[in-house]
């Protein structure tokens, strides 16, 4: 595993492997530049091995690629809050290795913020503008969401400041959050009864697909909807995912692999995806038509990544090694039983029966003690 002591310097940048982000020989770097007042900027991120970064990244700084992207933005009239979202957008979130859905929530962000501040110059963003801002897409919009465009606001509102594009900080402002989430972890019974509704309420196969491999992996919904036939290796019951911490090889229980050998098509595109319509389709229309089966299987309500939670629940009641849970769900133990584990009213009683609580201890006698001898007579 790389450590931060190996640091390489090339020029006025300094590069760094990223712990933990090891991908065969290569390694996850980043390349920092020192900017003053004990900030700095990243300006490359990507996999390499160790001896071919340094020659990588001095290529670029030859190139004078870095340098563009120091100050990408210094001869672009950034004058609007569109204009600076749209140059963090284009420059920024563009350069940086991130997987595509995080590139998309960052613009759907954006977008909303558009909406209502677009046209507002950026000398005239202040703590009453975003005030406004606020109170108004909370009327339209969860609370969390509204916190979630302030946060991505901010990080582009400070790549500005480090490029000279707004002059002063960005003023803080508090959302009060209403958690409208549904965090329900369904029953193992609880989720085959809806995948069983999928029939009653004639729902498309790709949903049923979508189900079967939720409740075979555990992986997120946009994983599953990426997911090609190309990176399935049915005869090894394994599949390569791509996910929010790079690729991971995500093992296939058999029944998930007979289902897909079912609707596999004859010799398909390696490009081609596994859930056959397209993401923003799965995005849009997977929770309604999980709502429906819910409904016809008179369970309570759940959503895809309640179909995770159980997952994590099912790997910890069976007592699997957490290393190798956290490894097949792509998180590390920390966040998969911080974020993931949900107990429910069933493990709490095996937990007192196992503990043995109110039960009073057995008392120990002294019979123990005593050593019978063979008092038969030979």
């Amino acid at each position: 595993m790389a450590r931060r002591t190996n640091t390489i310097t090339v020029g006025d940048i300094k590069i760094r492997p990223v712990t933990g982000r090891v991908r065969g020989e290569q390694l996850y770097w980043r390349a920092e530049r020192y900017i003053g007042a004990g900030k700095r900027e990243t300006v490359w991120r990507g996999w390499a091995t160790p001896g071919d970064v340094t020659i990588h990244v001095a290529g670029l700084l030859a190139d004078g690629e870095l340098d563009e992207r120091d100050q990408p933005a210094e001869a672009a009239e950034v004058r609007t809050v569109r204009d600076l979202l749209e140059v963090w957008l284009g420059t920024a979130v563009a350069g940086q290795d991130k997987a595509e859905a995080t590139r998309m929530a960052y613009r759907t962000c954006a977008k909303r913020v558009v909406k209502i501040l677009g046209d507002v110059p950026l000398r005239n963003v202040n703590e009453g503008t975003l005030c406004a801002y606020r109170d108004k897409a909370c009327e339209k919009q969860a609370t969390g969401t509204t916190q979630a465009d302030l946060r991505i606001l901010r990080i582009a509102w400070n790549w500005g400041l480090r490029r000279r594009l707004v002059r002063e900080e960005l003023p803080r402002v508090k959302v009060k959050v209403t958690p409208v989430r549904n965090r329900y972890t369904p029953t193992e019974a609880e989720y085959w009864a809806t995948l069983d509704a999928l029939d009653t309420i004639g729902a498309p196969t790709w949903v049923r697909t979508m189900l079967v491999l939720l409740g075979g992996t555990g992986a997120r919904k946009g994983e599953i909807g990426s997911l090609t036939w190309g990176r399935i290796d049915l005869d090894g019951n394994v599949c390569t995912m791509d996910g929010k911490t790079g690729p991971r090889e995500v093992v296939l229980p058999d029944s998930v692999v007979q289902y897909l050998q079912t609707i596999r098509p004859s010799a398909p595109p390696s490009q081609e995806r596994v859930i056959e319509v397209k993401p923003r389709t799965v995005r849009s229309e997977m929770g309604r038509w999980l709502k429906r089966a819910c409904e016809a299987a008179e369970v309570p309500e759940w959503t895809p990544h309640g179909a995770r939670r159980m997952i994590v629940m099912a790997y910890i009641r069976n007592r699997v090694e957490l290393p190798t849970a956290a490894a097949q769900l792509g998180h590390s133990v920390r966040v998969m039983l911080e974020k993931y584990s949900a107990v429910q009213i069933e493990d709490k009683r095996r937990a007192v029966a196992l503990a043995g609580l109110g039960s009073r201890p057995k008392e120990k006698t002294d019979e123990a003690k005593v050593i019978r001898l063979d008092t038969g007579t030979g």
